[in-house]
């Protein structure tokens, strides 16, 4: 399994040719990959699913949105070692209600197993494999399997982000922000980068650590600047200019449409 999914690394439809290969081994309905951070948004990598229309980037859209916040399925994964690899097996019952009704049921998943690699003391990346209902439960067997595949499947997956063009959620992201971006600037042409650039993070799930950060500055400056944007924007709460932001962008996609039709 390991072995024909190097084979893999570098193509286009790397995600779906990847599960097929997992597939004759681990018996899968879809699989994800992606990073959680501490005190930032969660970030897509891929997905596929096999035998019926992809879902993956549709349930991302929903955990991504808010779901994650109250996800603490991995709090209990920890390696022994730095650089070491962990399973953690899921039963969906163990989550939130929203998260579960949002993803699992909709969409008939029964149960995911992960591999789990701690990059770092904050980050992690996780490989996902998800079963539907009527497919058998993992078993002890699987995990083995799963186990002693962990190590050269993850290295696969690396070296295939490493070479890989972003992935069409990714870029729709980074297009989003931009276009929010604009609308605040629109909104208030007074907002200095640093005020854009806080309120852009804060409008995507930042916490006021992350984005200190991302900005190479201190967590009290990332309030000052957010501060200081609220006032301009005559605003006084996340809520508030994660609105501004989500209006605004529909109207310029609105507005797009009409222009191109």
């Amino acid at each position: 399994m390991a072995a024909d999914v190097v084979g893999c690394i570098g193509s286009e439809n790397f995600p779906a040719a990847a599960l097929e290969r997992i597939h004759r081994l681990l018996p899968l309905g879809a699989w994800t990959v992606y990073q959680l951070n501490t005190g930032a948004p969660p970030e897509f990598s891929m997905g596929a699913t096999r035998g019926k229309d992809d879902i993956t980037s549709s349930c991302w859209n929903q955990y991504r949105a808010g779901l994650y916040t109250s996800d603490h399925s991995f709090d209990d994964v920890a390696p022994d070692a730095p650089g070491e690899v962990a399973l953690a097996r899921l039963d969906p019952v163990r989550l939130a209600p929203a998260h579960r009704a949002a993803i699992y049921e909709k969409h008939a998943i029964q149960e995911r197993i992960s591999v789990v690699a701690f990059e770092t003391a904050t980050s992690l990346l996780a490989l996902n494999f998800y079963r539907f209902y009527g497919q058998q439960w993992f078993d002890a067997e699987d995990e083995i399997d799963l186990q002693s595949s962990a190590s050269v499947l993850l290295a696969a997956v690396k070296k295939h982000l490493e070479l890989r063009p972003l992935e069409p959620t990714t870029r729709q992201m980074e297009s989003t922000q931009e276009m929010e971006i604009l609308v605040l600037r629109a909104k208030c042409p007074r907002l200095t980068e640093r005020e854009l650039e806080v309120c852009a993070g804060l409008v995507q799930g930042w916490s006021f650590d992350g984005i200190a950060v991302r900005l190479n500055v201190s967590a009290a400056t990332v309030k000052t600047y957010r501060d200081r944007a609220f006032r301009r924007l005559n605003i006084n709460h996340r809520n508030q200019l994660y609105g501004m932001c989500v209006q605004g962008v529909v109207q310029q996609s609105s507005g797009a449409r009409s222009t191109n039709a």
